[in-house]
């Protein structure tokens, strides 16, 4: 028995009409009359009875009209619980990237939080890969992050508003070799030590995608989840590494060169899966990012 069988049959019960009900349901007279034949077919009894224009129920019937007005009764304090827990969801769950933690989340989050103080925003921050493994497995709702796949790719699966992002900068000391070079090939980047952000990374993947071309690999002598420590090992002398370029410009130890695979078309993505319901604080932290983003982008 299907749910809408049983919607059907209970309205004709209510009319002993099959024209009411059809005009109630919205749907043709004969489909009512496909379906009542289709219900007493699959319970093996007659449930209604006709006697010239007047439809009788069989107590089969009654028995049937009972249990399942019973059944849609509890399917409609159902349907308005589920969408009451929709519309007191009172929290964002959003994931995002190294680079877009760093440079737009912190912005974009104290902007969300003065226009929408009651929502709760829980932030987390993963490599590019992983996020969106969090976002296909409903683990977030929403992330923040510099796609390595391509845009054409993406709209199969995603909706996402697009911006801009600060560059990223092959940068040294001051008192480093290359300090005075404006530029670096692929073999003097190959040849320093440098520290990255981990390996799944938009920069770390790059790095070593162009390497990888040139028939090279990086020296990398660490790893970390943080820019804070990537800026670290570079001020020391200890490494080289990509910072965005907004961080290098404000911070005089710091300088940057310019480099092969070097972008200034670098973009940012938030995004969110398709064949997904939105709650509605989800609907409004779009919206607002929406606002955002488009201002961050005319800056």
């Amino acid at each position: 028995m299907r749910l809408n069988q049983m919607q059907y049959f209970v309205t004709v019960c209510k009319y002993q009409n099959y024209t009411r009900a059809a005009e109630e349901l919205f749907v043709s007279q004969p489909a009512i009359s496909q379906a009542m034949k289709e219900l007493e077919s699959e319970c093996g009894v007659p449930l209604l009875k006709r006697k010239g224009n007047n439809i009788y129920i069989t107590p089969e019937g009654e028995l049937l009209r009972a249990e399942a007005s019973s059944m849609l009764e509890h399917m409609d304090r159902l349907t308005h619980l589920i969408k009451d827990l929709h519309l007191q969801r009172n929290f964002v769950r959003i994931g995002m990237s190294t680079i877009s933690g760093n440079v737009i989340f912190p912005y974009l989050r104290r902007y969300f939080h003065l226009q929408h103080p009651e929502t709760e925003v829980i932030s987390q921050e993963h490599n590019t890969v992983t996020l969106f493994q969090l976002l296909d497995t409903d683990e977030v709702d929403i992330i923040l992050t510099t796609p390595i796949t391509s845009e054409e790719e993406l709209k199969k699966d995603y909706h996402y508003i697009k911006t801009n992002t600060p560059s990223l900068v092959y940068c040294v000391a001051k008192g480093h070799p290359y300090a005075e070079k404006k530029s670096v090939n692929c073999q003097e980047i190959a040849a320093a030590p440098i520290a990255v952000l981990t390996d799944n990374s938009y920069p770390t993947l790059e790095l070593k995608r162009n390497l990888s071309e040139a028939g090279l690999k990086p020296n990398i002598i660490h790893y970390t989840k943080q820019m804070y420590t990537v800026e670290r090992f570079i001020v020391s002398g200890a490494s080289a590494g990509f910072l965005p370029e907004e961080l290098v410009r404000n911070n005089p130890q710091l300088v940057a060169l310019d480099y092969p695979w070097y972008r200034s078309d670098l973009y940012t993505m938030l995004l969110w899966k398709k064949d997904r319901a939105i709650y509605p604080s989800v609907e409004i932290f779009i919206n607002t990012a929406r606002q955002y983003l488009k201002n961050y982008q005319s800056d």
